[in-house]
């Protein structure tokens, strides 16, 4: 999901979405890949960047789950590294381009073969009681590119399961990422080209590495 973290929204000009929304899309299953695993440059992309995010696991199914009853819904916590095809992506702000709609653009641009790596474990989520803090940091080539806490969600992860779940069943094993980490004053997209090595860390929960190529 996107502008779930102000920061995030002020920094790329965007509007933010309503009070208790965000903006939500799905990717497809070809997109995931584990800890180790290469991240394929694309064919139709020239510029790609990454995101830190932290990913909830569900362990039970559920629909119209209140916030207060959500976190019974969770198994466990791990690593997201959202990768986009940027120049893509680009195309879709606003009214999109070419007489497509601008959300043709962010799925197309985040869908792509190995663009969602997850890991590199799954932390219980009683090892984690409280996940809105949590704090991370995305490195490229052992440089810092991206840190956030995940105090500064707009929609909790509670908050998120009760949003989505109004009208959409979640099932065991379904992963939520829950929004592009973002601070004051620190860019939330890390810029990589082919040979660089990305790694996505959450604490309490590791390190997830991968190399582009």
């Amino acid at each position: 999901m996107g502008h779930n973290y102000p920061s995030y929204a002020k920094m790329g000009n965007l509007v933010f979405p309503y009070e208790g929304t965000v903006a939500s899309f799905m990717v497809t299953p070809e997109s995931t890949i584990g800890p180790e695993d290469i991240i394929e440059w694309p064919l139709s992309a020239k510029e790609v960047c990454l995101e830190l995010e932290l990913g909830v696991i569900i362990g039970k199914t559920g629909k119209r789950i209140s916030q207060a009853n959500a976190l019974n819904h969770v198994f466990g916590y791990t690593v997201v590294n959202d990768v986009t095809g940027w120049d893509i992506f680009a195309k879709g702000v606003g009214k999109g381009r070419e007489g497509l709609p601008g959300f043709y653009y962010v799925i197309m641009s985040k869908s792509i073969d190995t663009f969602q790596p997850i890991g590199p474990y799954i932390v219980l989520k009683d090892e984690i009681p409280d996940p809105q803090n949590i704090s991370g940091e995305l490195r490229v080539n052992g440089e810092p590119q991206i840190k956030g806490n995940t105090r500064e969600m707009r929609l909790t992860v509670a908050g998120i399961l009760e949003y989505h779940t109004q009208d959409i069943t979640f099932y065991p094993g379904d992963v939520i990422a829950t929004g592009g980490m973002a601070s004051e004053g620190v860019s939330a997209h890390a810029f990589v080209k082919s040979g660089d090595v990305a790694e996505a860390e959450l604490d309490k929960i590791g390190v997830l590495r991968n190399y582009v190529h």
